[in-house]
C-alpha cells in the first residue's frame, strides 16, 4: 500500500489519525516483535526508505547492529539508541 491508497482506504476511519507514517512504524514494530521470517524481505526493503525513522525502526526489527544479533540480549528493550530517554518503556 502507498500513501494515496492509505488516504483513500482509511478516509473515514479512526486509523486515519495515526497517519501513513504511524501505520508503517506500527507494522514494522509488530513484525519485529513477532520475528516472522515471512516479514524479513519487507523489512529489508524498509532499510532503503527515504524516512530515517522508518529506516531506524526497520534496523531494530531486523536486529541490525543490536545486542540481540550479537547474542547478548533478547526482546526489544533498549535496542534502538533513538529510543533511549525518549519515554519508551523498557
Amino acid at each position: 500500500m502507498d500513501e494515496p491508497r492509505f488516504d483513500t482506504a482509511f478516509r473515514a476511519s479512526a486509523l486515519r489519525r495515526t497517519g501513513w507514517k504511524g501505520l508503517r512504524l506500527g507494522a514494522i514494530t509488530a513484525a519485529g516483535n513477532v520475528r516472522a521470517e515471512s516479514a524479513r524481505a519487507a523489512l529489508a526493503r524498509c532499510l532503503a526508505d527515504p524516512d530515517p525513522d522508518i529506516r531506524a525502526r526497520a534496523q531494530w526489527a531486523l536486529g541490525v547492529g543490536t545486542a540481540e544479533v550479537r547474542g547478548q540480549g533478547s526482546g526489544v528493550r533498549g535496542q534502538n539508541s533513538r529510543d533511549q530517554g525518549s519515554g519508551v518503556r523498557e
